[in-house]
């Protein structure tokens, strides 16, 4: 629990006005802000996440379990994953650092447990079971999930997705559900090995 935290972003989206006769006339400057969720995973402040959690973001900042808020920046990221790697801005060595399990070793079955900040709600907890693994859903271009039936929602993307004994094995990056009904029980995980790989890169 303390190495997980809340990414906060914010962005700006521009949008074009136009007269009676549809010709432009001036452009709208729009702040968007955005929530998600993140895992130290080195104790200089290096945090793991989903780059979809990030993309276009002009500012960042995270929230530490303690409810420290912190500026970050990022200094990696993979599209072909969705993995992202922030860095805190704020000096020091000493952040909580997540213990990586082996994702291989995972069975079908077995307790899954994530963490993270569904819809502004900071560290909450979903208990549920590994479902499958391997899963390709075609929404990314390399695609290798486990998936869970641990309720994972807004704002848990990005958190980590642990086993029983609280070690990392996957970061939860999306769900399957459609615009009416949400929390189906189907979801995914990037694998822990998976963005190790990406994130020694």
């Amino acid at each position: 629990m303390p190495s997980v935290v809340v990414v906060r972003t914010e962005s700006v989206q521009y949008k074009v006005q136009k007269d009676l006769f549809g010709f432009p006339m001036f452009r709208v400057q729009e702040s968007l802000a955005g929530e998600g969720s993140g895992v130290i995973i080195d104790e200089r402040g290096y945090v793991l996440t989903s780059w979809h959690v990030l993309e276009g973001a002009r500012e960042i900042e995270v929230v530490l379990s303690n409810g420290e808020k912190k500026s970050a920046k990022i200094v990696g990221h993979d599209r072909a994953t969705d993995l992202a790697m922030l860095k805190i801005k704020a000096p020091g060595d000493g952040f909580p650092v997540v213990e990586f399990g082996d994702s291989d070793a995972v069975r079908v079955g077995e307790v899954a447990i994530a963490i993270g900040s569904p819809f502004s709600l900071q560290s909450s907890v979903t208990v549920g079971h590994v479902s499958q693994k391997g899963r390709r859903v075609e929404i990314l271009p390399y695609e290798d999930f486990i998936q869970t039936d641990a309720a994972i929602n807004e704002g848990n993307s990005g958190g980590p997705l642990i086993n029983a004994d609280g070690r990392l094995i996957g970061i939860n990056a999306a769900i399957k559900t459609d615009a009416v009904e949400r929390g189906v029980g189907i979801a995914f995980a990037i694998p822990s090995n998976l963005a190790m790989v990406i994130e020694s890169r």
